[in-house]
Parts: C-alpha cells; structure tokens; sequence
C-alpha cells in the first residue's frame, strides 16, 4: 500500500512540475513578443528602474518660425508615426549666419532618440546632399524639389526637449527655444 502512495505521490509531482514549466516557458514567450508600454530592469530581485515609454507622442508637431514671409514659410517639424520619428528643418540650424540667399530645407529621421515622460534628446547628423531648394513638410511633398547648393558649416546638432501636453520645446544651442504644438490633421 505504501508503495502505491509513493508512485501516486511520484507521479502527481512530475504532473504538477511538467505543468508549472510548460506555464513559465509560455509566459518567458509572452513576454519576449508583446509590445508591452512598461520595461522593468530587476536586478537582485529589487525594481531598479521603470521606463514609461511615452504613448501620447505621435503624429505631427509644428514649430511656426516667427520670420515667415508670404515668399518664404521656414516652419520646421517633428513627426513621430509608426515608431519612426523625424525632423524636418531648414539650413540655418547647420550654418553659423545666412545673408542673401534662401536656406536649405531637409527630412531627417531621427535615429537616437532619448525619451521620457516629460523629456526628450536626440542629434541630427546631416551632409550636403539631404537640403533642398523647397520647403519639405510631412503635410506638403514637392515632386520636382532641386537639390539647395550652398553648402553647410557644421553637420551635427544637439537638441533637447521639454513634453508638457500638445507642446514639445526643443532647445539648441545659439537660437531661442521653440515651441513645437501638435498639429490636428
């Protein structure tokens, strides 16, 4: 009879163990393909950090450039879709004066960006062949845009970030901070 408990009591834990281990892997593969909004770092079973990823960042912010002319419109963007987010900008942030002639236009996809819930950070690195003669928008795409031959005096550029709501503003050094408002399209 002892025996007979024994095998029972054998079997019921390998059903049990072979049910909990099939449990953990199928959640070790839930985890490993969801596109979870939370990332929690455990180290030594204690909650180190906990990175929100920012959901309310998407779709189009607008910074109007208070020099507009009715010739000249040098609004600049940021467009976050798809988890792809861009800068759309003009040469002056990649030149040290412009007197006398139009700046570049350019899209560039940001590719470093740093984010948290109220702060971002990212660097642009751009080179002559990415600036156009007119205004490149997420809202506007010109066909037939020639390539802007002036040239640039430096490639890269730092910019850095306050969220707060619909407003992004981006500081950089040598211009004042910009207001970037999410657009309603």
């Amino acid at each position: 009879m002892k025996a007979i408990k024994y095998i029972f009591a054998i079997l019921l834990i390998l059903l049990i163990g072979f049910g909990l281990g099939s449990f953990f892997n199928n959640m070790s593969d839930f985890t490993q393909n969801s596109d979870s909004i939370f990332t929690i770092n455990l180290t030594n079973k204690k909650i180190d950090t906990i990175e929100k990823s920012n959901p309310k960042l998407n779709g189009i912010y607008e910074y109007v450039y208070k020099h507009n002319t009715n010739d000249l419109i040098e609004n600049h963007y940021l467009e976050f879709k798809d988890n792809r987010n861009f800068y759309y900008g003009t040469s002056d942030d990649f030149d040290k004066a412009r007197e006398g002639y139009f700046p570049g236009f350019f899209i560039m996809e940001i590719s470093d960006l740093s984010l948290t819930e109220n702060q971002l950070d990212f660097s642009l690195t751009v080179n002559n062949s990415l600036f156009y003669k007119k205004p490149i928008t997420p809202l506007i795409q010109i066909k037939e845009n020639e390539l802007w031959k002036i040239g640039i005096s430096y490639n890269t550029r730092k910019y850095s970030g306050q969220i707060n709501g619909d407003t992004i503003t981006i500081i950089t050094t040598d211009f004042d901070p910009r207001k970037f408002i999410k657009m309603n399209k």
